[in-house]
């Protein structure tokens, strides 16, 4: 233990270990989809920043660790952001440092069972209140939750049914703070198996009474994403193609992927009218989304657009949960050099202002 508390001691060493522990959890998002693991994803994590040497460093540990956890859940942009991946990660890594914090003082040391009771509350809580700042519409929206990762789980599906991906992402770190303690804190395991009994009760119940959703019948859905198509002429082609292979399947919907067509319908009608004729070809309607500058409103919108027979029906969303840097940029006054270092908009996208419902018949 002096050895790896000598080892530890250099800081830049302490920070890529944080770093690492906090990148754990990206192995529950697809395409690994180790969902179990995310309930002892966060245990490293916890027990390095509960040995830090002081509170600030703990501030740190908390920060490198959710660097480490932004970076690794969203390194799917790093070909379209390039080294702006890292400065994004560093930003809203920082809303951890708190959270560090938090974890020595209350685990740090010989925790009692009072101490170890309320990190079963207080942690998750502080958890949460990250996930609630990184929400927010400005960033974005809800982009990596911890909850998410059980996506494929029934009994945490029901959960979610009746507290979201909130109560969820509460209970992992619950869970997490819970086998922490038990492997490090001996004498206080009593409140940390009583936290695991209560969270495999919440799970229990949920699974017991909450409501299930009632079949009402089937619908089959035909996707059509004809993948990297540099141009949008090519990629309407393609698309084309792919959906008059569709013919004579009995299909209640095709549906053509984000940012499927680059064009306007209502300016260009020739392209509506080819839509249309591949609904009569295979007897469906089809849902597209264009990606294009309105001809009716000033802006780009990405709308989805429902094309029946006789053209487009008429309903449209815009898309209201934009993608940051993808499809705006926050801030382009001061971030606005992130498009000239990767893929970032070069304009900004609006925001449409309403859900709407598409009737199929």
């Amino acid at each position: 233990m002096n050895t790896l508390g000598q080892w530890l001691g250099i800081p830049w060493r302490r920070s890529v270990l944080a770093a690492a522990a906090g990148a754990l959890p990206m192995l529950t998002f697809p395409g690994p989809s180790l969902w179990w693991f995310a309930y002892v994803a966060l245990v490293p994590w916890i027990l390095l920043a509960r040995t830090a040497p002081t509170g600030r460093r703990a501030l740190y540990d908390g920060w490198w660790g959710g660097f480490g956890y932004m970076l690794a859940v969203h390194h799917w942009l790093l070909p379209n952001l390039h080294v702006f991946t890292f400065v994004i990660a560093a930003l809203l890594g920082a809303l951890w440092a708190p959270w560090g914090w938090l974890v020595r003082r209350l685990l740090g040391g010989a925790p009692g069972r009072g101490r170890v009771a309320g990190a079963l509350l207080v942690l998750p809580s502080g958890w949460l209140a990250v996930e609630l700042v990184r929400s927010w519409q400005g960033l974005g929206g809800p982009w990596g939750m911890l909850g998410a990762g059980q996506w494929q789980v029934s009994p945490a599906l029901r959960l979610a049914s009746v507290g979201g991906v909130w109560l969820l992402s509460f209970l992992l770190v619950a869970v997490n703070v819970a086998v922490a303690v038990l492997v490090a804190v001996r004498a206080a395991r009593v409140p940390a198996v009583a936290g695991l009994l209560v969270a495999a009760a919440a799970g229990s119940a949920a699974w017991a009474w909450a409501p299930r959703p009632e079949v009402r019948g089937e619908v089959r859905i035909a996707v059509v994403q004809p993948g990297v198509v540099h141009g949008p002429d090519r990629r309407f082609a393609r698309e084309e193609e792919l959906t008059r292979r569709l013919a004579g399947q009995d299909l209640d919907l095709i549906v053509w992927g984000e940012s499927s067509i680059g064009f306007d319908l209502l300016a260009r009608p020739d392209l509506a009218g080819r839509v249309a004729e591949l609904s009569r070809l295979t007897d469906t309607p089809l849902l597209v989304n264009v990606d294009a500058q309105r001809s009716d409103r000033p802006g780009i919108y990405k709308s989805s657009v429902l094309v029946g027979p006789g053209g487009v029906t008429g309903d449209r969303y815009d898309k209201m949960r934009l993608v940051p840097f993808g499809e705006y940029v926050p801030a382009r006054s001061l971030l606005g050099w992130a498009t000239s270092v990767g893929e970032a908009a070069g304009e900004d996208r609006r925001r449409g202002t309403r859900q709407v419902v598409m009737d199929l018949g």
